[in-house]
């Protein structure tokens, strides 16, 4: 999931970019979603010949987006695109779907695949966004609402299942998280509640983006419970059931949270 904060970020501010803003000046030096990478660059395959090494293109975000707007760039949007096995409930949850970013032009989109080395600690690992040709997706992403509405119920979901299960794993530490997400999804002074709480949050454009569109982000930010040591997925139960109940939760919590992503990146508003 870390990874895919700089996605959003990346996403966010070049589509700003492309309509006429400008970032603002550190977005490449002190932007939180960069914290764990030395370099992120961009490189481009060959159209007629992907076997030739890929061409550098962009060394920093904010050159990637001039480089975009220069070519004729229409628009920026965030892709997950899931294989048939990724929409099975059986699949192993953090191998669902690969991110990417989707340069839209008038006849063509080039889809830009993130390729990371490292990032354990700060400014450790690399980012490459290379990239290669095909048509354009015509799937947007759902409304706020929609989205809000699924992650509200995976939320709810996996809170009554730590509660149920509480003795099993210590399921009150995941409830009170889950719960905080719930609360941040429908907090209508969620900008304030940031501000108050001293969160570090330019990694998003927050004055162009709406009320849900805040709930959204963090919520799903919040429920974050996949990956790292000690995580939800580490859990182990002794009945079949149970274990299969928690995989299927697990799974309607991991596609809520990316839909929540889509839907802002792609909605923004």
């Amino acid at each position: 999931m870390e990874n895919l904060i700089p996605l959003l970020s990346i996403t966010f501010f070049g589509n700003l970019y492309l309509q006429g803003d400008e970032v603002y000046p550190e977005f490449d030096t002190i932007n939180p979603a960069f914290r764990n990478f030395h370099t992120i660059s961009f490189w481009q395959l060959d159209p007629d010949d992907y076997k030739k090494p890929p061409l550098l293109k962009a060394l920093t975000p904010t050159d990637w987006f001039a480089f975009l707007k220069e070519l004729g760039c229409k628009g920026v949007r965030l892709l997950c695109i899931y294989s048939t096995r990724d929409e099975s409930q059986e699949a192993p949850i953090l191998n669902k779907g690969r991110w990417m970013i989707e340069t839209m032009f008038s006849d063509h989109s080039w889809w830009w695949y993130p390729k990371v080395d490292g990032a354990e600690t700060a400014k450790s690992g690399t980012m490459r966004l290379v990239s290669n040709e095909d048509a354009p997706i015509l799937n947007m992403g759902e409304s706020h609402q929609s989205a809000k509405k699924k992650l509200k119920i995976a939320l709810q979901k996996a809170l009554d299942f730590s509660l149920d299960h509480a003795n099993s794993f210590d399921g009150d530490i995941w409830a009170r998280m889950f719960h905080s997400a719930i609360e941040l999804l429908d907090d209508n002074h969620i900008y304030k509640t940031l501000q108050e709480s001293n969160y570090n949050y330019n990694w998003l454009p927050m004055d162009e983006l709406s009320t849900s569109a805040h709930q959204l982000v963090f919520a799903a930010y919040k429920a974050n419970v996949f990956g790292g040591s000690s995580s939800w997925l580490d859990q182990e139960f002794e009945s079949e059931e149970v274990d299969k109940e928690f995989r299927q939760v697990s799974n309607q919590l991991y596609t809520a949270m990316n839909n929540a992503y889509l839907a802002v990146a792609n909605r923004a508003g």
